[in-house]
């Protein structure tokens, strides 16, 4: 085997081996981006010896968390379309109330509708 085929099959394995750290940083969550872009690396995958890399870690999930319920407390409520209403009401009648009878599940439907339009009016 010549020099350069030596070089072409190192390129070879290099190149599988960037594919594949590229392919594993796109399954990252998006707490251990947020983590990456404030320390500059990913949270580690393996115990440390001090436990100072886990502890930041498990902190800094807690606090993620803790941010994103704050974002979402902040947030407008989305109004409700019909066909929210619908497929809920379709999720209830045919999942978790299914042993209401025709009438009933129908009379929840209309219950529904109407307090749908009342909010909208």
């Amino acid at each position: 085997m010549t020099e350069i085929e030596k070089i072409e099959a190192e390129i070879q394995v290099f190149q599988a081996k960037l594919d594949l750290l590229k392919e594993m940083e796109n399954h990252k969550s998006p707490e251990e981006k947020a983590y990456k872009r404030w320390y500059g690396n990913y949270p580690p995958t393996d115990p440390s010896v001090s436990n100072f890399e886990d502890i930041r870690w498990k902190s800094f999930q807690i606090g993620y968390k803790a941010a994103k319920e704050d974002w979402k407390v902040g947030e407008e409520p989305k109004p409700e379309s019909l066909e929210d209403i619908l497929w809920e009401w379709w999720e209830d009648a045919f999942t978790s109330n299914s042993n209401l009878d025709m009438e009933a599940t129908l009379a929840g439907l209309a219950d529904k509708v109407y307090s749908w339009h009342e909010k909208l009016q």
